[in-house]
């Protein structure tokens, strides 16, 4: 399932539209105008990110291959920014081997297309992307941006808590409506918990220790 949208060769947020993609025989849907910018700003404080080169600021230059994630009532919100005539991809994988994948498209006509695809370190394979809430992106030339919720990241226990996962970032080729097998620039070692509302929750965990701390030196001074 694909998403599509009109390209544009200025920094205008794009108007949403609505296109079929010719190799899918589910109807497509909105891709919203990305308004505002994709940026590093929050990172390791409200969200968790991941780039390349390491560091990079999307917001500044466009050749920057970016992720974050944070965690929502809804689901997990995600973005993703890159440089690419092709695709940019995000993969959440439980093994390293495996995984889903997020992908944020330029087609041959200059459209924008969002895709979910299952990953299997070799290729990308198309499927529904009928897990995917508030879909919005951008095309500047070669820069795809795009922002959505991921719903199928949650794990049963909480709402709030999304499952631990290996974060891989590729870019790949895009032609005739088929993505070629991805190049992957960056594989997580250790498993990233998406769902850490970020550096706020251990902090107000202290914070609750020391009020307890407090009113228990204010009761016993009574």
């Amino acid at each position: 399932m694909s998403f599509n949208t009109t390209s544009t060769n200025s920094t205008t947020p794009l108007n949403p539209t609505v296109s079929s993609s010719s190799n899918s025989a589910v109807p497509s849907a909105t891709i919203g105008a990305l308004t505002g910018s994709i940026t590093s700003d929050q990172c390791g404080k409200t969200k968790i990110c991941k780039a390349v080169p390491k560091n990079c600021n999307p917001a500044d230059t466009g050749d920057c291959l970016f992720m974050s994630g944070k965690s929502t009532l809804g689901g997990v919100f995600l973005e993703l920014s890159g440089l690419s005539s092709g695709y940019i991809a995000t993969i959440l994988s439980s093994d390293n081997i495996t995984g889903d994948a997020y992908v944020c498209a330029q087609a041959q006509n200059k459209t924008l297309r969002f895709l979910r695809a299952d990953y299997n370190r070799s290729a990308l394979v198309e499927k529904s992307a009928n897990d995917i809430d508030t879909i919005k992106g951008s095309l500047n030339g070669s820069i795809l941006q795009c922002s959505f919720t991921a719903k199928n990241i949650l794990n049963s226990r909480s709402k709030a808590a999304a499952t631990p996962y290996y974060v891989i970032l590729a870019v790949g080729n895009f032609t005739n409506d088929t993505l070629s097998a991805p190049d992957v620039r960056l594989r997580t070692d250790s498993k990233v918990d998406l769902g850490l509302s970020s550096a706020s929750a251990p902090a107000l965990t202290a914070v609750n220790g020391m009020l307890i701390l407090v009113s228990g030196l204010i009761f016993g001074m009574y």
